[in-house]
């Protein structure tokens, strides 16, 4: 067989695999699967947040921990930043059984801490910022916790 004859064949069957591929790959029932939902409400762009891990090293402090009968005590301290028109901390906590999935608590302080009740198998997870024009802007994330339960993070 000449070299020419195999690099033709070689060449042609690469094509066909390649024709074949792509029309899989262009397949109308394929594009329209989507995925079943879920109501997944924990969905955060973390390029918004910093994620404060809680150490002695670290001015900003943003967590949350279970404690007994089921409460959940939230501590925080934030270095102070005056964004324009609002003086305000907002604690926005994040919670996996309610339909519109957070609660906002406005605070005049940038460091304390607050205990609230939680539900058994319910996840958690608290955002410390600052609302602008009724929008909520990020200033640190705390870790997940599942309610009655330890942080889903270590």
């Amino acid at each position: 067989m000449p070299p020419w004859l195999y690099i033709l064949t070689l060449i042609t069957v690469l094509a066909i695999i390649i024709y074949i591929t792509l029309a899989l790959l262009d397949d109308p029932e394929l594009q329209q699967r989507t995925l079943p939902d879920h109501n997944f409400k924990f969905e955060a762009g973390q390029e918004l947040f910093k994620y404060i891990p809680s150490n002695s090293n670290s001015s900003d402090i943003l967590e949350i921990q279970p404690r007994r009968g089921g409460r959940l005590l939230v501590t925080w301290k934030i270095s102070p930043r005056q964004p324009a028109g609002s003086e305000k901390l907002v604690l926005r906590i994040y919670d996996s059984s309610r339909p519109e999935g957070y609660y906002d608590v406005e605070t005049n302080h940038w460091h304390g801490k607050l205990s609230f009740g939680s539900q058994a198998g319910v996840a958690y997870y608290v955002a410390a910022g600052f609302k602008a024009n009724q929008e909520f802007v990020p200033l640190a994330l705390s870790a997940p916790v599942i309610g009655g339960s330890k942080p889903l993070l270590h």
